[in-house]
């Protein structure tokens, strides 16, 4: 189910664009401040990262499971 910015939740999908397509994806893991977890190429791991101004300005859309809690 899509979800609006304002009412994001810790272990909503997060669909990000890095160029021109929604290419990565992440899980919101904590709130205040954002965190994400991901698979990042450039560090050859998962990694949890702060969602930082650059970040910010990828994610395109959040999405929730139904029935996850």
């Amino acid at each position: 189910v899509p979800v609006p910015f304002h009412a994001l939740q810790i272990g909503d999908v997060l669909v990000m664009r890095i160029e021109k397509e929604a290419q990565h994806f992440g899980i919101l893991s904590q709130l205040h401040p954002r965190y994400m977890i991901h698979a990042w190429a450039q560090a050859r791991r998962v990694a949890e990262n702060r969602i930082d101004e650059l970040w910010a300005q990828r994610i395109i859309g959040a999405h929730r499971f139904k029935g996850i809690s």
